[in-house]
């Protein structure tokens, strides 16, 4: 797909389609940041001060951890629940970590809180448990960053599990699966919001389809920089938004000084 860009001279979301929009929000991704409560709290304030329209913050407890754990968990959950406002969205990650019943006990919690997504509390491939979960509270469910066909995304969007899918751009095959995964999530009126390992696929697709389709990308606040290190430019947002790449193909340019730099140490 990018040499194809390049070979046309023309920017990826234009292949694809688009573009719908010129500029798509950007999630903050916070991996890494503390989870203590008051922490995080003003961390998230910063965040949307900055322009962010949501976030996305990361369980540390899981069954393991018993009721103590739950109680971070949901002191958390709170936290950042007050100091945001009731309106503003708000995902959680639990990375495959819970159980079933752990899993919904925590969905019971949740519930007042009226987060947008809880992504990941079971491995993807327990496509049953996750109805289960579903209908033990109105808490949206999230997953797909470990799904690599839109073989299973089907299975997942069929038996009901999930309200959003985040196929990885990487992990799929690239962007001829993830177009079709978007396409089958369209079918669905389920929308998909791609794992954030590499921003610019994930950006060119959401380009070219309606925010109705992809309403976001997800910005790994402390990673991107580095996944983007050789990079130029960096894409990054402003006011919670990034601009699509005008440049051909994915929009990836290298930066010779800094491998010239890295080639001399």
């Amino acid at each position: 797909w990018d040499l194809k860009g390049k070979a046309w001279g023309q920017p990826l979301y234009r292949l694809l389609g688009g573009p719908v929009r010129l500029a798509v929000p950007a999630y903050a991704s916070m991996l890494g940041y503390s989870i203590e409560p008051d922490v995080a709290a003003q961390t998230a304030l910063d965040f949307r001060a900055q322009g962010f329209s949501a976030q996305k913050w990361f369980f540390r407890f899981g069954p393991g951890d018993g009721s103590a754990g739950m109680k971070r968990n949901l002191a958390l959950v709170a936290a950042l629940r007050q100091a945001l406002g009731s309106e503003y969205p708000l995902m959680f990650d639990a990375f495959m970590g819970w159980d079933l019943p752990y899993a919904e006990d925590m969905v019971r919690r949740m519930e007042p809180y009226a987060i947008t997504w809880l992504e990941e509390p079971l491995p993807p491939e327990r496509v049953g448990s996750f109805v289960r979960l579903r209908q033990a509270a109105s808490v949206p469910l999230a997953t797909g960053e470990h799904v690599y066909t839109r073989w299973q995304v089907r299975e997942l969007l069929q038996s009901g599990a999930v309200s959003w899918i985040q196929a990885d751009p990487d992990w799929t095959g690239g962007v001829t699966e993830l177009t079709k995964i978007a396409a089958l999530c369209s079918a669905f009126d389920t929308p998909l919001v791609a794992h954030g390992h590499s921003l610019l696929p994930a950006l060119h697709l959401a380009g070219a389809q309606p925010a109705t389709v992809i309403p976001y990308v997800e910005y790994l606040i402390q990673h991107q920089a580095h996944k983007q290190y050789f990079h130029h430019p960096l894409y990054e947002p402003e006011a919670g938004m990034i601009r699509l790449p005008e440049t051909p193909g994915l929009g990836i340019i290298l930066d010779e000084s800094k491998i010239e730099q890295k080639k001399a140490l």
